[in-house]
């Protein structure tokens, strides 16, 4: 079995786009999805950060003790929850969020729920641009880019990254850019980590 094209959101757009004013770079927001991204999720999908689980009747304190760990307010706001909108809402569903604010933009980390593995989103403005910065810190954090795995699907831009962990086990983690924006939504980019099943092909050197 071949690595699919992995999107786990379908974006809906309307006919009526809006428009995107030139991109602003930010080191910081690029910084921390790549930092969230590679080392929170990558830790916590390869069992090196301790999430509980949800039978677990400590689960709140010792969620909140790892999310703050990491740098992370436990849960979200009114505000981010009203910038998720319809798309976004469905990343989150019935999961475990931790969420920093910065100024151009709002990073959450979510854990557990119907979609496998761990996510970060950011919600900004539409000329908040981070994905090059993203991209570039990831490979210098011992993640391999999978140029044969990076293209567009309808409002989707993808890029892939895959890394092995001590005992050589892979990990995909998917970088997805939201090229035309929904309206009522502040979803820009968001990433997903997971463990690559055993019997998937990965492509030559990796």
């Amino acid at each position: 079995m071949r690595l699919a094209f992995f999107v786990p959101l379908v974006v809906a757009t309307s006919s009526a786009s809006l428009a995107i004013t030139t991109p602003v770079p930010n080191d910081d927001l690029a910084r921390s999805i790549a930092d969230f991204s590679g080392t929170g999720c990558y830790g916590i999908v390869s069992g090196a950060i301790a999430m509980p689980t949800i039978d677990d009747p400590n689960s709140v304190d010792k969620s909140i003790k790892t999310l703050e760990g990491m740098g992370l307010r436990y849960g979200v706001n009114d505000n981010m929850m009203k910038g998720l909108g319809r798309p976004g809402m469905s990343m989150i569903s019935r999961s475990t969020m931790g969420s920093k604010s910065f100024p151009n933009g709002d990073v959450l980390l979510v854990v557990g729920g119907p979609q496998p593995g761990c996510r970060v989103i950011l919600l900004s403005e539409p000329s908040v641009n981070v994905t090059e910065g993203i991209s570039e810190r990831l490979v210098r954090s011992n993640w391999k880019a999978v140029p044969s795995m990076t293209g567009a699907r309808g409002p989707i831009e993808r890029r892939a990254f895959v890394r092995r962990d001590s005992n050589g086990n892979p990990y995909l983690m998917n970088l997805m850019t939201i090229t035309a924006p929904v309206p009522d939504s502040k979803l820009r980019v968001f990433t997903t980590t997971v463990r690559i099943p055993n019997g998937v092909q990965l492509p030559e050197g990796l």
